[in-house]
């Protein structure tokens, strides 16, 4: 799995790569995910549809910490959209709790979404 990590830059506003990880477990993901800030994350991931073929979808995931400060959630709440439209990216998964990104949590978002 390859996953992209960004963040907004607290000065400039603007949304900047905060780290970009291959060959990633979904535990050391979310060792990455700092506890107390929200992120955006994009996953390269193989995913195996009901019918057994497999596909490697961009997977993204907002990731809003309960305990980050409402200020930053809202940053990131107002630019959501604007990143998703601006990578091509479909509706975000909300994760809100970094030990809760397992392959099961992610599987079940891409089936609720699956045609």
């Amino acid at each position: 799995m390859h996953a992209y990590i960004a963040r907004i830059d607290a000065k400039s506003f603007e949304v900047v790569k905060d780290d970009e990880v291959e060959s990633v477990s979904f535990e050391e993901l979310a060792d990455e995910l700092p506890e107390d800030a929200p992120r955006y994350v994009v996953l390269s991931y193989r995913h195996t549809h009901a019918d057994g073929h497999v596909s490697y979808p961009l997977a993204f995931i907002y990731y809003k910490p309960e305990t980050a400060a409402t200020r930053s959630l809202m940053l990131y709440a107002s630019t959501l959209q604007l990143f998703a439209r601006e990578g091509g990216l479909a509706t975000p998964y909300t994760l809100t709790h970094a030990e809760k990104l397992t392959p099961e949590w992610l599987e079940d978002n891409l089936n609720k979404f699956a045609s």
